[in-house]
């Protein structure tokens, strides 16, 4: 099973102040995005190699989750921006299956 060991984000990650658009009502929508994020995998052959966040929720989202809520201290949108990752809820629901 690989494991997520670090994370990183580029230049077109979308800033937390720029991730709303205007409704024609004038309300404020959040965008949601994993543009801009990778995750560094750590393989079991030891191997390690950056991922964009956008594959890896797929493909391993309790992994994802679970590094995105044991690093509260990262940024918000990293975190459960928008709910584009797992709630801790759905987490729980999914391990325990």
């Amino acid at each position: 099973m690989p494991s997520i060991v670090n994370h990183q984000k580029d230049e077109n990650t979308v800033p937390l102040k720029d991730g709303y658009i205007t409704l024609k009502a004038g309300l404020r929508k959040r965008i949601v995005t994993t543009k801009g994020w990778r995750l560094n995998v750590e393989w079991v052959d030891g191997t390690s190699s950056w991922i964009p966040l956008s594959d890896l929720k797929e493909s391993n989202p309790i992994e994802v989750a679970e590094y995105a809520i044991a690093h509260t201290g990262y940024p918000t949108n990293l975190r459960l921006h928008g709910g584009h990752l797992m709630s801790l809820r759905n987490v729980t629901a999914l391990s325990s299956r």
